[in-house]
């Protein structure tokens, strides 16, 4: 194709007379010029004005009718705005209606079936079938506030229901999403299952024969479906062909034909070359010729019109899996029969290479039975025959389509994007027609009650079931506790019978024998004759009394002594082991389950656990289900079914534990954490003890939960940096058994599916011995040892104004620790403290080269009589091995002190890495400095890159405890000394500053803190500064003088207005058109301005416009506050600041400010004359929200106005109107004419 010829960027057609091609943007080259038709239907299609690619603006001039009258005839106006006013009721009353749906309908069903299955739950409670239920329904605390609006009952409870339900459809819909996603986020992560066939192979042929004739039947499919595609294609080709022989383009008609052939060609052989598959045997009578005929590429076929249209955009090749095999990714968006096929096409920039005839040969060649069952292992070779398919299609139009033109990606690109626009347009389109706002009425209604139905039955197997489930098996629980003496009766009950049976049956038998003669006699000369000629039930009467009578009130008062003493040791004990933390835990959370088991009911507390009961016992039967090898029904049928029921059930499984043990880390753990550091914290506040923290635990548990939990995730986090930071400073590998949560390997998903519960929960465990010790050895410490000195708790704290009415402390606190951290750097300040202390105490201790990875001689032993100390050896100047000595006399020296040293102690063969699998018992071995494992000195240890060796002192692990021991001393006496000595030292300015001033303890540190550190840091800044500032002292100029004052005097300026004036003046404002107006509804006497709180509140209203201001780079205003920091050495530009906003903006708020007053001045004359039942100060309080009134109002009519006028044009256009002309981009500007020539 000539690459000069001028077409048409969208259908690809030259331009005539009756449609003649413009160039309406900037852009070149082939893409310049469009038909005016084709180009109004692409901006209708991507809702767009300009150019995708240049950014320029298009014009079209529109054209009337002659007979358009000056003014809209005023009939043809009513009527344009009845249509209109009809209209837009019509779409008011369809938004209100989905808003009745979704707001009030939608929740008010989800409340009924919510209160529904609670009822059917609460129902099987012992309380309701004794008749002490609760009567009605209450409504829930949560909602009380918003159950008394009006005065009418029933209104009130449907406010309330609505307002429930709306929370339980929000809880519902994110319960949804959630459970979603987290299945979606597990299935991706998750490893497939091994099959227990996997591994094997499939020396069974029959299986083989099987699994290729699978795949030629696949084969067949997707070469019907390019069957279908290439019918679709030759239509298209007829209909190109009719309308360029109408136009009489002949050469056109030719290259199109000759194109269409070659394409066909391409497909035909695309198809033929699906049969190459992993079995010898083809079939001919898969895809007959007539299907896919050979095309004489000079025959008399239409050429394939609309390549383009139908979106083979940008093709490119990609790798394929046989020898004709070049796939290219491509858009299917407006063909349907090609979107049936439902393909997704895959982009590369890779090309594959050309397969030889061997190759060819090799892919047809007969496999043997285990290369056939390797392949079925593979799932790339007849795993996915729709990728054949793909390819076979996107092969077949490449070559056709690179044909087309030559600058088809920069064409793609706009397209494409203006396609994506489209997909965007109908993406809004469904959603607003699932809102209700578009499509029909009835199939919204039918969407919500559909989505009623099913969210009801979400609610009803989820909540409903679990918690009817859950009730009764608490219920029977807990009634069987509570009372034992049932369970005795029962038995008692179970006895008698069986004891009637039995003894009955021996005292009848023993009768019968004493009715003999001689056992009669018998009888009556011992004296138990008078025994058997009673019943047996008169002999158990009489027994029974007696031991009423005499055993049973010895036995009382024996158990009363017994219960006496039993008490007297409970309390003993008690009041023994309640001096140790665990045991007040303990006794706290067993009053609490006492508690939670006496007044269990119907709390949300209750509800709760409940609903956790339901949940394990139907865990309980899904894991026994699973756990189970056979099928419950013989019928293979009906075995599919229970196939797809365990397949659902063990993602359901692995959904569960993934949820289980992310709660357990994130939720479960937190809370503990916090619960403990509560604990810790009892007698550091006033009024803060045990019996508090139960009574907001168990009465407020929500709250109560919530401060726990955030407390022990705040903890965490923290301690998690704190790892971090000490994971930095160590040698690599020490840390080896910490999980490195950056560690790219580390895939904590995969590792929750893959691994078994019981591990899980045995790493839980070890973390959570890991943080109770960190807070009891660290932070209980640290407040066990500030209650010792009696000097800093209990800590005085109140929430009410201490010294300032107005907010000026926050705004103090917030400048000093924006300030302190710019300073001090805490970070790098702790990171650099922790490296000093660990280094200094690795050195002491002779652990330098396992822990910081430095080896030095001197630790590795010591010289006969000179063996240092701790201390000496803090003070001496190391001995690095293998460094580099200054002179000869040096490197003799120390092989001289080499050769001194006496060697103690051993190497160890330990992590390099903090990635390393733990291995028990094989991550730290003893070895020789050659590497053979002590101490045989036998075996060589295997070398590695995941390991290393370090120096071992003798008592390597007490040296170790040691070090931990020594950090953690350091670390609590610099932490108390940093609590102890600021709040003291603040604790006395603070009195004598603010004598009379409740004392805070915040406003106490805080001083101390500065009056400590800010004075050191000075001298540490004097001393570390000298030479720079006896250097600018020595080089000082006037001209450098003049220029630094002038540069102060500009920032002085700067900050004048930033901090004074503006905010004063915003200040004032806020106070005039908003709290003088508001506080003069309910006061009507005099109102007091907190001038230094107005002027607080400008302050914080002019940072949140500066920092919306300066949020976006591309501003004008952000480039403006750059320019003042921009040149440093020639003073701050601050002109085009002062003059383009600041001044402007300074004399609006003046304005403001004095204009209604002055208004109000001038006014007021004739104001009292008309109102004379308001006073001069009403009228000066409500002239500003006045004038803001009638300058809002001025907007609102001038925003009308202007609507008025685009609805009267949009009027003329549909009656009028009867076309629009495109504009070249050059014709309306010479200018830019000469440019486009050039």
């Amino acid at each position: 194709m000539n690459l000069d010829e001028e077409i048409c960027r969208v259908c690809r057609c030259e331009g005539t007379e009756d449609s003649p091609l413009f160039h309406p943007c900037k852009c070149t080259g082939s893409i310049r010029y469009v038909h005016q038709e084709c180009l109004v239907e692409w901006l209708a299609h991507s809702k767009k004005k300009h150019c995708e690619l240049c950014k320029s603006q298009f014009r079209f001039t529109k054209i009337y009718s002659d007979t358009m009258p000056q003014s809209i005839p005023f009939f043809v106006l009513c009527k344009k705005v009845v249509v209109t006013m009809k209209r837009k009721l019509l779409f008011i009353s369809r938004v209100l209606l989905a808003l009745f749906c979704w707001t009030i309908l939608l929740p008010l069903i989800l409340q009924y079936v919510w209160s529904l299955n609670l009822k059917l739950g609460d129902a099987y409670t012992f309380a309701s079938a004794s008749g002490t239920a609760i009567h009605g329904q209450r409504t829930p605390g949560y909602f009380e506030s918003i159950s008394s609006i009006t005065s009418i009952p029933r209104l009130n409870m449907l406010i309330a229901s609505t307002a429930q339900g709306q929370v339980l459809t929000f809880a519902v819909t994110f319960v949804l999403i959630t459970a979603f996603l987290v299945r979606e986020w597990v299935l991706q992560n998750a490893v497939h299952v091994v099959d227990e066939l996997q591994g094997q192979q499939f020396n069974n042929l029959d299986e083989n024969n099987q699994a290729a004739a699978q795949n030629m039947r696949e084969v067949q499919e997707a070469r019907q479906r390019l069957a279908v595609v290439m019918d679709h294609l030759r239509e298209r080709q007829l209909q190109r062909n009719e309308e360029l022989q109408r136009n009489g383009r002949i050469e056109e008609l030719d290259r199109a034909r000759r194109r269409f052939a070659l394409l066909e060609n391409n497909i035909r052989d695309a198809a033929n070359s699906m049969v190459n598959v992993p079995a010898r045997n083809t079939d001919d009578d898969l895809m007959d010729n007539d299907q896919f005929p050979r095309v004489n590429p000079f025959a008399p076929q239409r050429p394939l019109d609309g390549i383009d249209n139908m979106g083979y955009n940008r093709i490119q090749p990609i790798p394929g899996s046989g020898p004709h095999s070049h796939a290219s990714s491509t858009n299917l968006n407006e063909s349907d029969n090609i979107n049936n096929l439902n393909q997704p096409a895959a982009d590369s920039s890779t090309n594959s290479p050309t397969s030889s005839d061997s190759e060819n040969e090799d892919n047809h060649a007969p496999e043997s039975p285990e290369r056939v069952g390797e392949a079925r292992e593979e799932p790339q070779v007849i795993g996915n025959i729709r990728d054949i398919e793909n390819r076979a299609v996107r092969n077949a139009v490449m070559e056709a389509q690179n044909e087309v033109v030559a600058d088809e990606d920069v064409n793609a690109a706009a397209r494409a994007a203006q396609i994506a626009h489209a997909d965007d347009a109908d993406d809004f389109d469904g959603i607003f027609e699932f809102l209700g706002l578009r499509g029909p009425i009835l199939g919204f209604l039918q969407n919500c009650f559909v989505i009623a139905f099913v969210v009801s039955m979400f609610l009803t197997v989820v909540v409903g079931v679990p918690y009817v489930t859950g009730r009764i098996f608490v219920e029977w629980t807990i009634f069987f506790v509570q009372r034992p003496t049932v369970v005795l009766a029962f038995c008692w009950v179970i006895l008698r019978t069986v004891s009637d049976w039995t003894l009955g049956g021996l005292f009848n038998l023993s009768k019968l024998l004493f009715k003999l003669p001689g056992v009669s006699t018998f009888g009556n000369s011992v004296g138990v004759s008078s025994l058997f000629s009673m019943s047996y039930d008169q002999v158990f009467q009489i027994c029974t009394a007696f031991f009423q009578d005499k055993v049973y009130p010895s036995l009382s008062d024996g158990n009363g002594i017994l219960a006496q003493r039993i008490s007297m040791l409970q309390n003993q004990f008690i009041e023994t082991f309640s001096l140790f933390p665990v045991f007040r835990v303990s006794h706290m959370f067993a009053k609490l389950l006492k508690d939670f088991v006496q007044n269990y009911s119907t709390r949300p507390v209750d509800r709760i656990f409940t609903l956790m009961v339901g949940y394990s016992l139907f865990s309980s039967l899904g894991i026994s289900y699973l756990n189970r090898k056979q099928f419950l029904f013989k019928d293979p049928q009906i075995r599919n079914v229970e196939l797809a029921f365990r397949e659902g059930l063990r993602q359901c499984g692995s959904i569960v534990k993934f949820s289980i043990i992310f709660s357990i880390e994130l939720v479960t753990f937190p809370i503990f954490c916090g619960i403990l550091l509560n604990l810790c914290l009892i007698g550091t506040f006033q009024n803060m003890t045990l019996e508090t923290l139960f009574y907001v635990m168990s009465d407020h548990p929500f709250p109560g939960t919530f401060f726990a939990w955030f407390i022990g995730i705040t903890f965490m986090f923290e301690f998690a940096v704190f790892i971090s930071m000490i994971r930095k400073i160590v040698r690599p590998g020490v840390l080896f058994f910490l999980r490195d949560p950056n560690d790219p390997q580390f895939h904590p998903i995969r590792e929750i599916l893959e691994k078994p519960m019981l591990l899980q929960l045995k790493k839980i465990g070890f973390s959570a011995i890991l943080y109770f010790s960190f807070i009891l050895g660290c932070v209980g410490s640290v407040i066990h040892i500030l209650k010792m000195t009696g000097m800093v708790f209990p800590l005085k704290f109140t929430t009410k104004p201490v010294v300032f009415e107005a907010p000026i402390d926050l705004l103090a606190l917030q400048v000093l620790i924006h300030v302190s951290i710019k300073l001090f750097k805490p970070m790098d300040l702790t990171r650099f403290l922790w490296r000093s202390l660990i280094s200094i105490l690795c050195r002491g201790l002779r652990l330098s080269s396992y822990v910081m990875g430095k080896r030095y001689r001197d630790e590795e032993g010591y010289y006969p009589g000179k063996k240092l100390s701790i201390l000496g050896r803090l003070f001496s100047k190391p001995q690095v091995v293998d460094g580099e000595s200054d002179s000869d006399d040096q490197k003799s020296k120390e092989k001289d002190m080499k050769d001194q040293l006496i060697f103690d102690g051993c190497f160890l063969r330990c992590p390099s890495k903090d990635v390393v699998p733990v291995r028990p018992g094989a991550m730290l071995i003893p070895i020789t400095e050659d590497g053979y494992q002590l101490p045989e000195k036998k075996e060589k240890v295997e070398e590695s890159s995941e390991y290393t060796t370090a120096y071992a002192p003798p008592y390597f692990y007490k040296r170790l405890i040691a070090l931990l021991f020594f950090c953690w001393l350091v670390s609590i006496i610099t932490t108390v000394s940093l609590v102890f000595f600021p709040l003291s030292l603040g604790r006395v300015l603070y009195k004598t500053i603010f004598p009379a001033a409740f004392e805070h303890d915040l406003y106490t540190y805080i001083i101390g803190f500065c009056s400590l550190v800010f004075p050191i840091y000075s001298i540490y800044f004097l001393t570390s500064h000298t030479d720079s500032i006896k250097r600018f002292s020595q080089n000082a100029r006037i001209e450098n003088v003049k220029r630094g004052l002038i540069s102060y005097v500009k920032l002085g300026t700067l900050y004048f207005f930033a901090i004074i004036v503006l905010p004063i003046l915003t200040g004032a404002v806020w106070e005039l058109y908003v709290f003088i107006p508001f506080r003069s509804l309910f006061n009507k006497g005099s109102l007091t301005v907190d001038a230094l709180q107005s002027w607080i509140i400008g302050l914080f209203v002019v940072r949140i416009l500066y920092c919306i201001a300066s949020s976006n780079e591309d501003r004008a205003l952000t480039r403006a506050l750059r320019e003042v920091r921009r040149d440093v050495n020639g003073g701050p530009h601050i002109h085009e600041l002062m003059t383009a906003y600041i001044l402007p903006f300074t004399g609006g708020l003046m304005l403001a400010v004095t204009f209604p007053s002055l208004l109000t001045y001038l006014t007021y004359p004739f104001l009292s004359s008309v109102l004379p039942m308001f006073s001069k100060t009403d009228f000066y309080r409500m002239m500003h929200p006045m004038f803001l009134g009638f300058a809002v109002l001025a907007v609102i009519c001038r925003r009308l106005a202007e609507l008025s006028s685009k609805w009267s044009q949009g009027i003329r256009d549909d009656l009028y109107m009867v076309g629009s002309r495109l504009h070249n981009y050059d014709e309306h500007d010479p200018s830019r004419e000469v440019v486009s020539e050039e």
